[in-house]
């Protein structure tokens, strides 16, 4: 999220809020995998900051956020992919937020690279979660999974993505039925009750713009530019809000604006290569006489695909996840982790991180093409040495 990004939200916030006709809106990604990613690195903060201050006299992004909290209407998050910054702070500021269990992952992973956030998580957190689990989430800096979100109180429910949409339209559906006076004069007096007042937002709006022009904070920010953050990466971005409006008979509806439309259309079908891949894998097992599981993950941690060949053992489904999980996201094969991950070497935390969803576990490995990974495949119910020969066939 930069500075071009910054202004078409306000556009809408502004346009939103000037129609009388509209009661609810949702927040959705068209961007497999994302929600909303963090602030773009890349881009000249200075274009950002003289962006001009909004009615609230905040600066522009917590300007936003403010007025969406305050707005008329209903807002109301769906989530899934990642949430991260930005998109977790967006998150926040609306009305209600539902998660996908399986895909939606929550970060304010600013504390990692030496930067306080600026979008108000320090002046929200505290209000739905408590003290010490806001703590936790910003000084951790870790990804939060669906469910681990709904249990901090961070969204209102996590569940399952097949139920996710219906959840959420129905939830809309029955709010923009109802009478506009009274959801305009009753969302006031929970914001009374609960809301962080300006001043909160606004310092910490200024401890990040302090933060970002740190050394320390700088020479973070380089070092994982180099690791491969903000790649651009062939899959292609692109994000899209969508509007709920009330109808003539109150029914929702819904239309799309595009926001930041530069697309790449995907020039593979990762479902199709992930059975070919699982294929090959029990191919491959039949030969060792050893069941196996195999699971494909894309690199932004989603599961495409899992299998447990009759026999396998119960618990190799978990850790071929964890090995593919590793592969995608890491980049490398799981076996050459571990010197890696010893105590005092370089990646020695990893394991440690994401509730233990990585693996030093020979059997993962990552998918490449162009000499960009996209995915990983784990395979676990065998030995070490089979689990690798069986992910080195299946990978071709």
């Amino acid at each position: 999220m930069g500075p071009e990004l910054v202004p078409q939200i306000r556009e809408i916030v502004t346009a939103l809020e000037n129609d009388d006709r509209v009661k609810v809106v949702v927040f959705e990604s068209a961007v497999e995998g994302f929600f909303l990613n963090h602030s773009d690195f890349l881009a000249n903060f200075d274009d950002l900051t003289s962006i001009p201050q909004g009615p609230t006299r905040l600066e522009a992004w917590p300007d936003v956020l403010v007025r969406l909290t305050r707005a008329p209407f209903v807002s109301i998050a769906l989530i899934r992919g990642r949430a991260t910054g930005n998109g977790s702070e967006l998150a926040l500021a609306c009305d209600m937020s539902f998660a996908s269990r399986e895909k939606a992952l929550f970060s304010q992973f600013e504390v990692g690279v030496g930067v306080v956030a600026g979008g108000g998580p320090m002046a929200r957190l505290p209000r739905v979660m408590g003290r010490g689990r806001a703590l936790e989430v910003l000084l951790s800096a870790d990804d939060i999974r669906g469910a681990d979100a709904e249990f901090l109180g961070y969204v209102n429910r996590a569940l399952p993505d097949t139920e996710l949409d219906a959840f959420v339209d129905a939830l809309a559906s029955r709010i923009a039925s109802f009478d506009k006076w009274a959801i305009a004069n009753t969302k006031p007096l929970v914001n009374e009750a609960i809301l962080p007042p300006d001043v909160e937002i606004r310092a910490g709006w200024d401890a990040c713009m302090a933060s970002l022009r740190r050394a320390a904070a700088q020479e973070r920010v380089k070092a994982l530019l180099e690791q491969g953050l903000q790649k651009a990466w062939r899959l292609g971005k692109s994000t899209r809000i969508l509007r709920g409006t009330a109808g003539p008979q109150g029914r929702a509806l819904r239309s799309e604006r595009p926001i930041s439309s530069e697309r790449n259309h995907t020039t593979m079908d990762l479902l199709t290569i992930a059975k070919q891949i699982a294929d090959r894998a029990e191919a491959e097992s039949i030969k060792h006489k050893v069941p196996v599981a195999v699971t494909v993950i894309d690199i932004h941690g989603n599961v495409v695909l899992t299998h447990r060949m009759t026999g396998a053992p119960a618990f190799s489904l978990e850790l071929a996840e964890r090995k593919a999980y590793t592969a995608a996201l890491v980049g490398m094969r799981t076996a050459d982790l571990v010197p890696l991950v010893q105590p005092g070497a370089a990646l020695y935390p990893l394991l440690a991180v994401s509730g233990g969803r990585y693996s030093a576990m020979g059997g993962g490995g990552p998918l490449t093409s162009e000499g960009q990974v996209f995915a990983g495949v784990g395979i676990s119910g065998g030995t070490t040495e089979q689990d690798i020969a069986i992910v080195e066939a299946a990978m071709g």
